[in-house]
């Protein structure tokens, strides 16, 4: 493990040879973007961007996408050099806007979503933006009003960006298609109680969906219209991963890991895996689940769920690792926390 005195509460990102990480030090209530070689574990800079970062830096073409701000600050969109961490370009949105998750990279487009505070106290709408990779240039913004934000971030697949938010009128989930290139709205449809990011996959979006009758929802992509939905009977509260015809989730309550037929949404396998704090990631085979009640990674079959190996970290992981060339990157969230590299087995 790379020790940092630094908390990471964000999944890394990994790119040209480096692994990048948001960080926070609760001695400087202060937060970081970090770079280091993958390989050898050493720092190659620091962004300081003064915030918690809960999500991973997005990564373009030789630029990391990310987002910063704080209690008394606006929200911003900053591109970094991934080579250097030098600021390329910064983006601030009027009206103190709150930016919780991370930005998404589509054929040059950023496009980041975030909360904006209305003239009643309490309430919010959010908007949906897109900036010139390139430049920061604002090019449309695509407001939902009455809305919140659920630490999501948008989803561009085949030029549509689906999005979701919580309706505070009556507490259900919208879920959104919008036009990459205009923001019109393509289509809109209540979608109960969705949580996590949405994964379009051969034009089918896959989500999860959370309380007691939890589990995963097959959309056509083109209209919203449901295919199938399963229930799991837990809280199945981050985004689905979909590979070779099955999509994998997690749950929070009772804590597992699941595997769907992705035609059908039939049970294939389940494994309990303890609370988990983030998305499956699937590579090759293996299903990789971090375990926030187990305090661990596993490493599943993909095909039948059975625990090839587990990794116990030094404290609970709060996002899933990346994975790279059979390399696992996982962040430890504790105080004086630090990062790991873990070769799979």
């Amino acid at each position: 493990m790379q020790p940092l005195d630094r908390a990471i509460y964000s999944s890394p990102a990994v790119a040209n040879g480096r692994v990048f990480v948001g960080t926070y030090s609760y001695d400087q209530h202060a937060g970081s973007i970090m770079a280091f070689d993958a390989a050898t574990g050493e720092q190659q800079w620091v962004h300081e961007t003064g915030r918690i970062h809960a999500s991973a830096p997005s990564v373009g073409d030789g630029t990391l996408y990310i987002n910063s701000g704080g209690l008394d600050n606006p929200d911003l969109v900053h591109a970094v050099d991934m080579a250097s961490g030098a600021v390329q370009w910064t983006h601030e949105f009027a009206g103190g806007e709150r930016i919780r998750s991370s930005p998404t990279v589509a054929d040059g487009v950023v496009y980041a979503s975030a909360e904006i505070g209305t003239d009643v106290q309490g309430e919010t709408d959010v908007a949906v933006h897109a900036l010139d990779a390139d430049t920061g240039e604002l090019l449309w913004s695509a407001t939902i009003n009455h809305a919140a934000l659920e630490y999501s971030s948008p989803a561009v697949v085949d030029g549509t960006v689906y999005h979701h938010v919580v309706d505070e009128c009556d507490g259900d989930t919208g879920l959104y298609a919008f036009d990459a290139t205009t923001g019109e709205t393509e289509w809109a449809v209540q979608a109960g109680s969705m949580t996590g990011s949405p994964t379009v996959v051969d034009g089918t979006l896959y989500h999860s969906t959370a309380g007691l009758h939890g589990g995963g929802v097959a959309r056509d992509a083109a209209t919203g219209e449901i295919l199938w939905e399963t229930a799991r009977g837990r809280d199945a509260t981050f985004g689905p991963a979909v590979a070779d015809g099955t999509v994998y989730g997690t749950t929070a309550d009772s804590g597992s890991a699941f595997a769907l037929d992705v035609a059908s949404g039939d049970l294939q396998w389940e494994f309990d895996s303890g609370e988990a704090r983030g998305s499956p990631v699937v590579d090759a085979d293996t299903v990789y689940v971090p375990s926030w009640g187990e305090e661990r990674i596993y490493a599943l079959d993909a095909a039948d769920g059975t625990e090839r190996w587990h990794v116990d970290l030094e404290s609970r992981p709060y996002q899933p690792p990346a994975v790279v060339d059979g390399t696992l990157f996982v962040g430890d969230a504790a105080r004086r926390g630090g990062l790991y590299a873990i070769a799979g087995q």
